[in-house]
């Protein structure tokens, strides 16, 4: 639960405050509200075709769902962008502007509602209506690497030399050796 500070609070309260999001993809920065915004020593790009931003649904198991991000583009403007972005850092964030002054402005920073990697990119074209393109850019999920595996391959010297130099982890481990059973934790 994110509990928000008293300001805060008020403000998401009453109904003449609006909220505009902030989305950055790597070095492209983007708003949804009517003028250009600096946040972080980053230009954040008015009038953004920013349709929707859908965090993961919740569900009552783990899964690795995606966050995905729907912008207009039908003149397929970021076609060449879009594909460099996989595996770039995105966030988005939710700015609070209280009459015609962003919060960020006031000294408080945008709630944070999504930090990661960029897991995919596509394209949605629909037939019914022309001009209807929509570039989907999938956010990994927080808990999309509950099933990776990585293997870490090492020996003596590198250990040694890289993770500390009194390591003997690997003493009795080298190549020809008979086998070493060892137990877990040991």
């Amino acid at each position: 639960m994110i509990i928000f500070e008293p300001f805060i609070a008020n403000l998401l309260q009453q109904p003449s405050v609006e909220s505009c999001y902030l989305l950055k993809f790597d070095t492209w920065c983007m708003t949804d509200y009517f003028r250009e915004l600096d946040y972080g020593g980053d230009l954040y790009t008015e009038n953004s075709p920013i349709l929707s931003v859908q965090p993961p649904q919740q569900t009552s198991s783990v899964d690795s769902q995606t966050y995905a991000v729907n912008i207009a583009d039908p003149e397929f403007a970021f076609k060449d962008v879009a594909p460099a972005l996989v595996g770039k850092f995105a966030e988005v964030n939710i700015c609070l502007i209280s009459n015609g002054t962003p919060v960020i402005e006031l000294g408080y920073a945008p709630i944070t509602v999504y930090r990661g990697r960029i897991a995919g990119t596509s394209y949605k074209i629909s037939s019914a209506m022309v001009g209807d393109v929509i570039l989907q850019i999938d956010c990994a999920s927080p808990m999309g690497n509950l099933d990776l595996v990585k293997a870490f391959h090492t020996n003596k010297t590198f250990m040694q030399q890289k993770i500390n130099a009194k390591d003997t982890c690997f003493d009795q481990i080298y190549e020809g050796s008979g086998a070493v059973r060892l137990r877990w934790g040991k």
